[in-house]
Parts: C-alpha cells; sequence; structure tokens
C-alpha cells in the first residue's frame, strides 16, 4: 500500500530506516554509490553518526540539490535482496515495505515533476558551472572535476595559481613561498592591491593578500606533494570548497596590477 506523500522530506525517514535496519554500512555505502550518491565510507566514519542519522543527512542534502535522479535509482536498488542481510545480527528485511517505499519514491518524483535523472557526471557538471570558477581553472580543472578526479583536479588548480602568479610577474624560477614573497611582500610588491601601496590600512589588506597566498603553499599545495595520493582531497564537496578558494585567489590577482606596469603614452 502507498502512502500518501506530500514531499522527499516526509519519506526521507522511512527510506533511512530502511537501510539502516537492513544491513550493515559496507552494504550500504555500496548501494547509495551504485544508485549515484557521492559518498563513501570516509564520510561515514568522519561523520561519527549512526547509519540512520548519516543516511538521512545525506538524503536531506541530495533532495535540497534539486539532484533527484539518484533517489529514482534507488527507488530500484532497494527491491535487490542481495544488499540486504536479514537474520544476521538483528537486521531485516520485508519485502513487501522494500516494494512500497520503491513505489512511493517513484511516485513523489513523479509528483515533483521530476525530469529524466540525470548521471552523477552530468550533475558534476553543473556544479562546476554554478559556482563560475576563475576561467583559468577551466581548462586544468573541469575536466578532472567532473570525471570524479577531485584530488587531481585541486593539484592542477595549484599548480595553475602558482604558473599565473609566475606569468604575472615575469619570473619562471621563483616557486613556493619564494614565489609569493616576491610578488606580494614589502612595501613594494610586484603585485599589489593598491597602487600606490600609501596607507595603513592598504599595506595590512597587502600583508593580508600575501598571508593567504603563503597559506595556500603550506597548507593546501604542500599537504597535496607531501601526502599519499588520494587522502586530501576525498570528497566533492571539498574539491569544490578548496577550488573555490583558488579561483577567489585567481580573482584577487586579476584586480591587482603589476608595479612595473606602465601607463600608455598616446601619440
Amino acid at each position: 500500500m502507498i502512502r500518501k506523500v506530500k514531499d522527499f522530506n516526509t519519506l526521507i525517514p522511512h527510506i533511512a530506516r530502511f537501510l539502516a535496519t537492513g544491513t550493515d554500512y559496507g552494504s550500504i555505502i555500496l548501494m547509495l554509490k551504485n544508485a549515484g550518491f557521492e559518498v563513501s565510507f570516509e564520510m561515514y566514519a568522519n561523520s561519527k553518526r549512526s547509519k540512520e542519522d548519516f543516511i538521512h543527512e545525506l538524503f536531506i542534502n541530495q533532495e535540497k540539490s534539486g539532484n533527484t535522479g539518484s533517489f529514482a535509482r534507488l527507488a530500484d536498488l532497494i527491491l535487490v535482496k542481495e544488499y540486504f542481510r536479514p537474520g544476521e545480527y538483528t537486521y531485516t528485511y520485508n519485502p513487501e515495505e522494500a516494494d512500497g517505499l520503491s513505489k512511493e519514491i517513484k511516485a513523489c518524483l513523479k509528483k515533483e515533476g521530476a525530469k529524466k535523472p540525470i548521471s552523477a557526471k552530468e550533475f558534476r557538471a553543473l556544479i562546476y558551472k554554478i559556482f563560475s570558477f576563475h576561467g583559468g581553472l577551466d581548462a586544468v580543472s573541469k575536466d578532472l572535476f567532473v570525471d570524479g578526479h577531485y584530488e587531481q583536479a585541486v593539484d592542477e588548480a595549484c599548480k595553475f595559481l602558482e604558473n599565473y602568479i609566475q606569468d604575472k610577474i615575469g619570473d619562471k624560477t621563483s616557486i613556493g613561498l619564494e614565489l609569493m614573497s616576491k610578488a606580494f611582500a614589502g612595501d613594494n610588491p610586484l603585485v599589489a592591491v593598491y597602487q600606490p601601496l600609501e596607507a595603513k590600512e592598504q599595506k595590512n589588506e597587502q600583508r593580508g593578500l600575501h598571508a593567504l597566498m603563503s597559506g595556500e603553499v603550506q597548507f593546501i599545495k604542500n599537504r597535496l606533494s607531501h601526502k599519499t595520493t588520494g587522502t586530501v582531497v576525498r570528497t566533492r564537496d571539498r574539491a569544490i570548497k578548496i577550488l573555490s578558494f583558488i579561483s577567489f585567489l585567481l580573482e584577487s590577482i586579476d584586480e591587482c596590477s603589476p608595479e612595473d606596469e606602465e601607463e600608455e603614452i598616446p601619440f
């Protein structure tokens, strides 16, 4: 029997409870990934939440994102008994309840006028477009992010930022903190927020920009270089946050002018 549900917010708790009581976290993670959710065991472990609470929060965030395609696939997967472990520990699986939930999900999707589910890759491409990252990142990070290679996307963005600054000041040999100091530090930096850099408040802002650039090198770029691949940026959300920060730094550079830039004299 199909209950009359108003929206996914009223249905989600039922799905979360059904999954949490039906099998272990390993099978749940596998099912959700196969349905198209961006999820991993590390995300669950780091959340320090119960299975039911973790699933509930994941579903709420997914529903808010507008990508209901994963729910459409999940409606079919909860009918696959192999994902569940009834009889082990306290796990239970009621085929009739599974069938009812599957129909409720599909009815809810139909009621909300859901379009044909988009793939996980299409969803990542949509996210990338929505965030409107600095154009320079399109060539080095976009395809990697869309394909789900999050750490590589961030790593290439870090390298691009360094190359961008090198080109800005005409120095292809300085790297890391040396490059950041040469470009942004001192009373007469090569890349300055203000020209001329005179007032105390202006100099404080310049020091702040230098600190942000140095922090990117020491905390993000160096971690990517020194740690095992796949350990720094594990999730899509983490990649988005770092790419947004690097994009902000690139845009801040664009708003500055090289110290030796001369005004064109019209003849």
